[in-house]
């Protein structure tokens, strides 16, 4: 899926035991359509997104894959809502621990938030979460483009009806 502009989508991953590093490394290799960054604890990522002004812009994916052995919503919840202080628009994706959702639930979507049960088949949960994002930000580029242009052709619409107005006014006076 191609963006419509030249920024490729910031996508960050926090993974504190190294699971989904080379697998995402694969998915998602940095170049046209993804940029990858990888950060080994929640704490180094938010000490530099605090810093970088790059996350205060654009869409950002940030792929959150801390404390799956041990299920602590407080800590995950705490994490997850100074990721949304310090990045405005942030879509994450929060690998959980089965207990974390509950049984039977192995998605949940709240807000800009997934949630994504560790098991078989969460890579291809994350890889459909991450077009998910990325369809959702081109989509809203292209209704902003669309808004723009229907602007401008209704300004030229009005100015041309306006100078054909004065034109023949003016020829009958």
């Amino acid at each position: 899926m191609a963006i419509y502009n030249s920024k490729p989508l910031p996508v960050h991953l926090i993974d504190d035991n190294n699971i989904f590093v080379k697998d995402i490394e694969q998915k998602y290799p940095s170049g046209k359509d993804f940029s990858l960054y990888i950060y080994p604890s929640a704490e180094k990522f938010c000490a530099l997104a605090a810093t970088d002004q790059s996350c205060k812009v654009g869409s950002h994916v940030v792929i959150l894959a801390v404390q799956l052995g041990s299920p602590d919503k407080d800590v995950k919840k705490a994490v997850i809502e100074e990721i949304n202080r310090l990045i405005p628009d942030v879509n994450i994706i929060n690998i959980c621990h089965p207990r974390e959702l509950g049984k039977g639930v192995p998605t949940l979507r709240f807000d800009k938030t997934i949630h994504l049960v560790n098991n078989e088949n969460t890579l291809i949960r994350i890889d459909n979460a991450v077009r998910w994002v990325l369809a959702g930000t081109n989509l809203s580029k292209q209704r902003r483009r669309y808004t723009i242009t229907a602007g401008i052709f209704i300004a030229s619409l009005i100015i041309t009806a306006f100078a054909l107005a004065l034109y023949y006014l003016s020829g009958s006076i």
